[in-house]
């Protein structure tokens, strides 16, 4: 379940003596505050969602939002605002979730550098991620290299999402029986996506 909402947090506030309250009408009583309202997700904050301006009479208690306030309000709101800073934590969140995007796009441009190497020079314990003409997919694990010769072993089994084949790759699902191919056959089938992904250990 995603748990997601907004919060706020107070960015400062001002008692400018020439003020007048509308209501109780006495000067130098009323406070006016700033708030910036920013989106949480799991209770992290995510990103600014704007900032809200109310006043206080500390005479009579009365509130009022930026919406309610009289015009000679607006300039000593608009003096608190520009010296007012968006925390810098505010868009926590949002940083978090694009270092994790940053870093996975590093991870798989760094995956399918690696993935050239593994075509090119094989070793035993390499696994193959294999398409199969009839859509399922299974595994192929290398058990050896020789010269130019690729020996691998099969995997008994097939699934039908290449995502779960992590669920298939087990040491007792495999064949006992070893196949061979040449070296040049191994970078034709990833070509052709047959091999669909090279992981090694």
């Amino acid at each position: 379940m995603i748990i997601y909402g907004h919060n706020s947090s107070d960015l400062g506030s001002s008692k400018p003596n020439s003020l007048k309250c509308p209501s109780c009408e006495n000067t130098g009583t009323t406070t006016l505050y700033l708030f910036g309202k920013y989106a949480t997700l799991f209770w992290v904050p995510m990103f600014p969602m704007g900032k809200k301006m109310i006043s206080e009479c500390s005479h009579c208690k009365v509130v009022m939002e930026k919406k309610q306030m009289p015009p000679e309000f607006n300039l000593p709101l608009q003096n608190l605002k520009d010296q007012s800073k968006t925390p810098i934590w505010n868009w926590t969140g949002l940083v978090i979730v694009t270092g994790i995007i940053i870093f996975g796009l590093f991870q798989s441009k760094q995956h399918d550098t690696d993935v050239i190497t593994y075509i090119q020079q094989p070793v035993a314990k390499d696994l193959y991620d294999v398409k199969l003409e009839d859509g399922n997919y299974t595994t192929f694990k290398v058990t050896n290299v020789e010269n130019d010769s690729i020996y691998f072993r099969m995997n008994d089994y097939v699934i039908s999402r290449s995502s779960k084949l992590y669920k298939i790759d087990k040491d007792e699902n495999y064949s006992d029986e070893i196949f061979s191919m040449h070296k040049s056959k191994l970078k034709e089938l990833f070509d052709s996506g047959d091999i669909i992904d090279i992981s090694r250990n």
